[in-house]
C-alpha cells in the first residue's frame, strides 16, 4: 500500500519514543497492531463480498444464457418438427402428383374420342371466344387445306361458290352455276 521502507520505520520508532514516552511505548504498540489487524480484517472482508457478488453477477449471467440457450433449443426443435412435417405434407403431394400423372399418361393411351360427342363437344363453347371468335392461339385451316399460324390470315379468301362444292364433283368454270356443276356439263 504504502512505499516505506526501513529507514522510515525506524524514524518513526524514534519519534514515538521521544513523543509518547518508554512507559506507554509497548501499550500503544500493542494497540496500533489491533488496530492495523481490523482494518486488514475488514479490508480482506470487504474484497472477499465484492468478489462473492461479482461471482454472483457472472452466474446468474451465464444462468441468463442457459435460459436464452434452452429457448433457443426449444424453438430449434419447434422449427425442426414444422419442417419434418412440412417434409412429410411434400412427400405426400409428390406422391399424389405421381399418380395423377400416371392417371393422366393413362387416359393418354386410351382410345380417343370421335369428333362432336362427349368431351369434345363440352370443350367446344369454351374453346371459342365470348363472342363466337375462336381463341388466339387456335390454328385456322387454309383453304389449301394446311394450318394457318394464330396471327395470320389465309392466302385466298374462301369464296361462297368454293364454300358450296362438293369434293365428289370436278369444279367447272367460275361462271359456272351450281345446277351446271351438278349435271356434270
Amino acid at each position: 500500500m504504502f512505499d516505506i521502507g526501513f529507514w522510515e520505520l525506524a524514524l518513526i520508532g524514534v519519534v514515538a519514543l521521544l513523543v509518547i514516552g518508554p512507559e506507554r511505548l509497548p501499550a500503544f504498540a500493542r494497540t496500533i497492531g489491533l488496530w492495523t489487524g481490523k482494518l486488514r480484517r475488514m479490508a480482506g472482508q470487504v474484497k472477499e463480498d465484492i468478489e462473492r457478488e461479482i461471482r454472483a453477477d457472472e452466474l446468474r449471467k451465464s444462468l441468463e444464457e442457459a435460459r436464452d440457450l434452452r429457448e433457443a433449443y426449444e424453438s430449434l426443435e419447434d422449427t425442426k418438427r414444422e419442417l419434418e412435417g412440412a417434409a412429410r405434407s411434400v412427400g405426400e403431394a409428390g406422391r399424389e402428383l405421381k399418380g395423377a400423372a400416371s392417371s393422366v399418361e393413362d387416359a393418354g393411351r386410351a382410345p380417343a374420342v370421335t369428333a362432336g360427342s362427349g368431351e369434345d363437344a363440352a370443350r367446344e363453347p369454351e374453346a371459342a371466344g365470348r363472342d363466337g371468335a375462336p381463341p388466339q392461339d387456335a390454328q385456322v385451316p387454309a383453304t389449301s387445306g394446311g394450318p394457318v399460324a394464330p396471327g395470320r390470315e389465309a392466302s385466298s379468301p374462301v369464296t361462297p361458290e368454293a364454300a358450296g362444292a362438293d369434293d365428289s364433283e370436278p369444279a367447272s368454270s367460275p361462271g359456272a352455276s351450281g345446277d351446271e356443276r351438278r349435271a356434270g356439263t
